[in-house]
């Protein structure tokens, strides 16, 4: 007997503190950052936050996918490809190693959850989802950023470049 009545106190112990979600919307953005040409790749801006959205107070976020898009020529200016001078010639990413991420921000704590390397040549592959099940997040920001390493005299960037990441969200009401 004693069992049962430990057992029922967990069980109704547990139940009450059950959260239910109301689903409120459905958000499926793209996130993106530009590096300005001009830009110089050197030791001191080996990562370049972009934007974060924020989780509204009172909401829980479930991310369904993220694709890294390849830009097409047209939406940078002719370059699916970064295009640098390094002092010598200009070149795409020969000796520069260039990713498009997705960042986390936690109590102003700052991580990657996932990467995509910017590609050599044109990718027509539009990219996969990155996640193989839901992720739920509340009370953090997710964003984008550029991250370089490089292994000659500091490059430029000659020609605009932006990245995409998209995000697809179910928002739901705590």
């Amino acid at each position: 007997m004693k069992k049962i009545c430990t057992l029922l106190f967990v069980f109704f112990a547990l139940l009450s503190n059950a959260q239910t979600l109301e689903y409120n919307r459905t958000i499926d953005t793209l996130l993106a950052i530009t590096i300005p040409s001009g830009t110089v790749f050197n030791s001191s801006n080996y990562w370049i936050m972009g934007d974060y959205l924020s989780i509204p107070d009172n909401k829980v976020w479930k991310v369904q996918s993220i694709i890294f898009l390849t830009p097409s020529d047209e939406q940078n200016n002719g370059s699916y490809s970064l295009n640098y001078n390094n002092g010598w010639a200009w070149g795409s990413l020969n000796n520069i190693v260039a990713r498009i991420v997705l960042m986390i921000k936690n109590n102003g704590v700052e991580e990657a959850l996932f990467s995509s390397e910017i590609p050599t040549q044109q990718n027509t592959d539009q990219g996969e989802n990155h996640i193989s099940s839901p992720l739920w997040l509340s009370q953090s920001e997710l964003g984008v950023a550029f991250h370089h390493v490089h292994n000659s005299a500091d490059p430029y960037l000659i020609i605009d470049y932006t990245g995409y990441v998209h995000v697809s969200i179910l928002e739901f009401n705590e």
